[in-house]
């Protein structure tokens, strides 16, 4: 097991492999992240490549999962939970009117 070499750079088979399966995937920006949260952590790995495909599928699975940018603009978590708690409003609104009105 070793540490990260301070200037490691996934290997030519990686890169090609990473390509093909993930080409949504900012590779460079990704490689920079892992450098950067292991070099800082001083973690040891067998097989930095491995880990570094873990990374990519990771990340391709994290980016299927974020909201898309909606018609008027990208979309937040925040925007989704505000739009849900207007609409839960609205219908609880709606019930009471209706009851009070009985």
């Amino acid at each position: 097991m070793q540490r990260l070499p301070e200037q490691w750079t996934p290997a030519i088979e990686t890169l090609a492999w990473s390509k093909e399966k993930f080409p949504d995937v900012d590779e460079a920006h990704e490689r920079e992240k892992f450098r950067d949260y292991y070099g800082s952590k001083g973690e040891s790995r067998r097989d930095w490549e491995g880990a570094y495909r873990n990374w990519i599928r990771r990340e391709a699975d994290f980016a299927k999962a974020r909201p898309r940018p909606g018609p008027n603009g990208p979309v937040s978590r925040a925007t989704s939970i505000d739009k849900a708690n207007r609409e839960r409003i609205d219908r609880v609104t709606a019930k009471l009117d209706e009851a009070w009105r009985r």
